[in-house]
């Protein structure tokens, strides 16, 4: 069984018996071009758990293990951060944080967030953790709270990466053998290598012919899965090329196999020289349900995808693919779309219990201001005429106040009578090839009479784009406009949020996303307070910080502050199960009532 049968074959490899409600898809990285996903069973991911916590047992754990939690960190624009409970404990969480807006603080404030790892199982690929050691090795304003174990997974882990991470993290450091479509395969052996979990899956290193290999000769790793009965694997060729090695003493009773050479990795070279991973765009392929895909860039920086499938994309699904490509390599950049003929069997309808197909669209991969500002320019030229000026506004200027739910809000400036069929052609346009686009089209003077608050932001956080500045939007609004939308705003917000709060749950809320919701009110809400009180500050931390103080009450502290900061991922986040939705939302109402409270005139 080959990885282009995986990927033929898809929903028709699912076993016909079993509660497919408990399955799971786990997807590989994708780093070839070639993702797949496999469906696990619940014996299947509780074997993981019991490796994973043996493994842990042999490093010091010992039986506090279970009521520890484990983070899995990664770095990149893609992750999702998203916490569960764990299969070992009621008390314990596992949970997937993603640092790339962290990343953005200075080192003070990034290397406070890392306390979260305080006492925490925490895993990681070896490319992460050697750049977040290398962080805090080079820097001087503090350090990091200990860990109880590193476990490095998903690359080949070299000496230099290890002696990093230990000396960085200050606990101990081991590495496990792990792939998507199997789980944790081996777990490090101290003589070198990996011995292969003999209750997870027969391995056999077989030649080009099919043959097993002598030890120490190389071969290509070849598993039959045991436990996975949602998705079983039979003699499934895996790419990666492994020698098997001789018996050591460390009395563990797999086959000891040591890396030699993994599934390729790809790279991209963006407009400026720096180097991007084909992973980035994994989830995309998988989105757009083709067999596979292999992006080529020529030496003049253009780039090729080229995708396999039963027929071609549409012309919407291509514009997603050039704009995710552009976000990640520069707005300039050549990018054409080629469909190679694939007659292999597509995978079947949403099988119940098992990932459904999501729609596609662009990863939230991160866009320069200056390149968008560029980009966009040229794209509006030939409507230059017609716009007084095109402003981008809002958290997009600064990497730090964004979330992964976060738009880049432009706004354009007309003073002709808006024609609404032209705009929303050319909007649609830009958004086909930046999907994370909110365009709004807005006459000066009416925008000024209707929206104190969006004039103050436009002053405050705006990249021109093109034009100039209308006159009707250089002054400051004043007092008792901004008292008067605060008053409106409020009362419109807050059936909103008890909407929100009082919808039927048909599974756990996502947090993260509770929260980006929850924090757009206490943001806002904030910023009325700041204006009304004087401030000329209008960016979300500042204000926030201007205003903890400033609440009556302890209305900003605690849950509001939490989801300022899960929004933003800049904290694990908690998981789906523990009705931290409900607190976000219901904090929320309490900034929003205070500030409603102080906005009505004492009698």
């Amino acid at each position: 069984m080959s990885r282009k049968d995986v990927l033929a074959y898809r929903d028709g490899l699912l076993s016909p018996a079993g509660d497919r409600r408990s399955w799971v898809r786990t997807a590989t990285t994708g780093s070839t071009g070639e993702p797949v996903s496999v469906a696990h069973d619940a014996t299947s991911r509780a074997l993981e758990e019991q490796v994973l916590s043996q493994l842990v047992a042999r490093h010091g754990g010992g039986e506090a293990w279970h009521k520890r939690g484990l983070i899995h960190v990664v770095l990149h624009p893609g992750g999702r951060s998203r916490g569960a409970r764990s299969g070992w404990s009621p008390e314990a969480t596992a949970t997937k944080w993603n640092l790339i807006r962290a990343w953005q603080l200075d080192d003070e404030d990034f290397l406070s967030r890392l306390d979260a790892l305080a006492g925490m199982i925490v895993t990681g690929s070896p490319s992460t953790l050697e750049l977040v050691a290398d962080r805090i090795l080079d820097t001087t304003v503090g350090t990091v709270s200990r860990p109880a174990l590193v476990v490095l997974s998903g690359e080949p882990v070299s000496t230099d990466v290890r002696h990093k991470v230990t000396d960085a993290m200050n606990c101990p450091v081991t590495s496990v053998y792990a792939m998507g479509e199997v789980g944790i395969l081996g777990t490090e052996c101290p003589d070198g290598g990996y011995h292969i979990e003999p209750d997870v899956a027969v391995v056999e290193v077989l030649d080009d012919r099919g043959d097993s290999v002598r030890d120490e000769d190389i071969g290509e790793l070849t598993v039959t899965t045991l436990n996975n009965r949602a998705m079983p694997l039979v003699r499934y060729r895996t790419g990666d090329r492994v020698a098997r090695m001789p018996r050591c003493g460390c009395q563990e009773r797999g086959v000891r196999v040591r890396l030699a050479g993994v599934r390729p990795a790809r790279w991209l070279v963006t407009d400026g020289g720096a180097a991007v991973h084909t992973v980035r765009f994994a989830k995309l392929w998988r989105t757009l349900q083709v067999s596979r895909a292999h992006l080529h860039q020529a030496p003049d920086g253009s780039v090729e995808a080229q995708y396999w499938a039963r027929g071609p994309l549409t012309e919407g699904q291509q514009a997603v693919v050039v704009g995710s490509l552009k976000s990640a390599l520069g707005r300039q950049k050549s990018i054409t779309v080629t469909w190679r003929s694939d007659p292999a069997p597509r995978a079947q309808p949403d099988s119940p219990g098992v990932a459904r197909v999501v729609p596609a669209r662009a990863e939230p991969l991160p866009d320069a201001p200056g390149d968008v500002a560029v980009w966009l320019r040229e794209a509006l030229a030939p409507a230059a005429d017609e716009i007084d000026a095109a402003v981008i506004t809002g958290s997009f200027l600064d990497s730090t106040r964004g979330t992964r739910f976060s738009d880049i809000d432009v706004t354009i400036l007309v003073s002709a009578p808006v024609q609404t069929t032209t705009w929303a052609e050319r909007i649609r346009n830009l958004r086909a090839q930046l999907p994370r686009l909110r365009v709004n089209v807005e006459h000066p003077a009416g925008l000024a009479a209707r929206s104190p608050l969006v004039v103050a932001r436009m002053q405050q956080e705006r990249l021109l784009v093109l034009g100039e500045m209308p006159l009707a939007l250089t002054g400051w609004p004043d007092r008792e406009a901004l008292r008067r939308d605060a008053l409106t705003w409020t009362w419109q917000s807050l059936p909103l949020i008890w909407h929100q709060l009082t919808a039927p749950l048909a599974e756990p809320a996502d947090p993260v996303y509770v929260a980006y919701l929850a924090q757009k009110f206490i943001v806002d809400a904030c910023r009325y307070r700041h204006l009304l009180s004087g401030g000329r500050t209008t960016g979300a931390p500042n204000v926030v910080a201007a205003e903890i103080a400033g609440l009556s009450g302890p209305v900003l502290t605690g849950d509001a502050w939490e989801a300022f900061e899960v929004a933003r991922e800049l904290r694990p986040p908690p998981p789906d199960e523990d009705g931290s939705h409900e607190r976000y939302l219901i904090a929320a109402t309490a900034v929003l009532r205070a500030l409603a409270s102080a906005l009505v005139p004492a009698t």
